[in-house]
């Protein structure tokens, strides 16, 4: 049960942070609006860089400490997909876009898209760097 637990929470980490990074790109014209300041995007471009880096370290120590060399955590690069979906539902249900002119441009899935690809693959990277450095 235990090994199940610690594969869940790490799972919903990863999409923690991935749901932090979309809602900061989607909402920006939202955070202009509520802070009042002009030219946000630019601070959400470094502050998802930010949150991408601190959570990419984060998880590199806890699935080397929590896992170490166990072949489970080869499947948190698809365990994560479904948390993210279930966050963003909830989010978006909470949190829902009232005015008309506060919804993301057309073209920012692709974007998603990518960043989700992307998100994939350093996740599986991190899983494999943790293995070659654990003592397991």
């Amino acid at each position: 049960m235990l090994p199940f637990l610690k594969l869940n929470g790490l799972s919903a980490l990863y999409a923690i942070s991935f749901l932090i990074q979309v809602q900061l790109m989607v909402n920006v014209y939202r955070i202009e609006r509520i802070t009042g300041l002009s030219n946000i995007a630019g601070y959400t471009d470094i502050l998802i860089i930010i949150v991408f880096l601190f959570f990419s370290i984060l998880c590199y120590f806890l699935t080397k400490h929590l896992f170490g060399r166990k072949k489970l955590k080869y499947i948190i690069p698809v365990l994560w997909m479904p948390y993210f979906w279930m966050f963003n539902s909830i989010f978006v249900s909470l949190y829902p876009i009232t005015d008309p002119g506060e919804k993301p441009l057309p073209a920012i899935g692709i974007v998603i898209m990518g960043h989700y690809i992307f998100s994939t693959f350093v996740i599986i990277l991190i899983n494999i760097f943790s293995s070659l450095r654990s003592r397991e």
